[in-house]
């Protein structure tokens, strides 16, 4: 598909991450050795750089004002910037491990970061540390918070994932799942849909699920031809967008399950990617540095069936080819369902067996 683009070079290339200004006018850009680099959207401006000294960001967040932003590192490091100033107003060990995501909560007001040393830590805008979460039994690889409640979503590199209450994590995880029943992949990414009821996990391997918060059960699992490499929810839309190492831009449609567009612009393996807040641009970041920014597209418009006032007419259902779904997916598709319903089966035998006791005792009573 074509769509009007526009780009920049990042010449360190070493992006980590992309996160849009609340305003959609500026994107920031983590870049691991040139800092936290904010670049304007509608002018050819020099970026602002935001660096401390022994610190190389992993991630980047934008408080709602605009006015602060928070980065964390791979020395374990959490800074804080007030906008337009290069230096830190504060900064903290706050791990003894590298920092591999970071997500902020608007309403709450809250950050958290996730780090190789398993654990979970929460902050105020301030960097004053508030909690910790401590469920996980590896390294903690992704973090994502339902905007409008207080549940957060984690995973770690067995392929583990729990779902907590922020406000209460000493209570421990409400719900915990494991990616891949059969082997381990690291969970990448976690994102949750602006309503707070689905979430997006990706593997390291690419296996892409999309879960219900309230009936954690898989809603879809990929059906693309690569494996994706980053994936993020649309902010109002049930869009997902996708990029791989075949350097395509690819939204899919969870509601139809479908492939909506394909678009291209990289000429390297594409890294990374993030929605603006209202949803109407996407940014994308590769391998060499390029960052490109699009305007999302319009999902096409369904033209209306007329038929004769007395007739009838029947569309047949058309479901998703099995041979747009690798062999591999079927297959893990097929271990999660075999494990949920070997414990269905097992949870019934042990109710016949309660039954069974309850029926000898009365009868003994008689």
């Amino acid at each position: 598909m074509t769509m009007k683009q526009q780009y920049f070079q990042v010449p360190s290339k070493d992006i980590t991450s992309l996160y849009f200004h609340p305003d959609g006018k500026k994107l920031l850009v983590t870049s691991k050795t040139s800092g936290l680099l904010m670049y304007s959207l509608i002018s050819n401006k020099r970026p602002f750089a935001f660096r401390a000294d022994n610190f190389s960001p992993i991630r980047g967040v934008i408080s709602k004002d605009g006015e602060l932003i928070v980065g964390a590192s791979f020395e374990g490091k959490v800074a804080l910037w007030k906008n337009h100033q290069d230096k830190p107003i504060a900064i903290c060990q706050g791990h003894s491990a590298p920092i591999n995501d970071m997500a902020i909560h608007y309403k709450a007001g809250c950050i958290m970061t996730a780090s190789n040393d398993k654990c979970i830590k929460l902050w105020d805008q301030n960097l004053k540390f508030i909690k910790s979460f401590t469920a996980h039994s590896s390294q903690v690889t992704a973090c994502a918070f339902d905007q409008n409640g207080k549940i957060a979503i984690s995973g770690d590199a067995s392929g583990t994932i729990l779902l907590w209450d922020f406000y209460e994590p000493e209570k421990g995880p409400v719900w915990d799942f494991h990616m891949c029943q059969n082997r381990k992949d690291p969970i990448k990414s976690i994102d949750i849909d602006s309503n707070g009821g689905a979430f997006l996990v990706l593997t390291e391997k690419g296996h892409l699920g999309l879960f219900a918060i309230r009936n954690p059960e898989y809603v879809i699992a990929h059906p693309f031809k690569a494996a994706p490499f980053m994936a993020k929810l649309h902010p109002k839309l049930p869009f997902i967008l996708c990029t791989s190492y075949q350097k395509d831009e690819i939204i899919y449609d969870a509601t139809r399950n479908s492939v909506l567009f394909t678009c291209q612009g990289h000429e390297n393996p594409i890294i990374y990617c993030a929605w603006s807040h209202m949803g109407d641009y996407f940014a994308t970041a590769d391998n060499n540095g390029v960052v490109i920014y699009w305007p999302t597209p319009q999902p096409p418009k369904t033209a209306p069936i007329v038929t004769p006032r007395k007739s009838t007419i029947t569309i047949e259902p058309q479901p998703l080819p099995l041979g747009v779904i690798s062999i591999d997916i079927l297959v893990e598709e097929l271990n999660i369902l075999t494990a949920h319903v070997n414990e269905y089966n097992a949870k019934l035998a042990d109710q016949e067996e309660r039954v069974t006791d309850i029926s000898q005792e009365y009868r003994w009573q008689l």
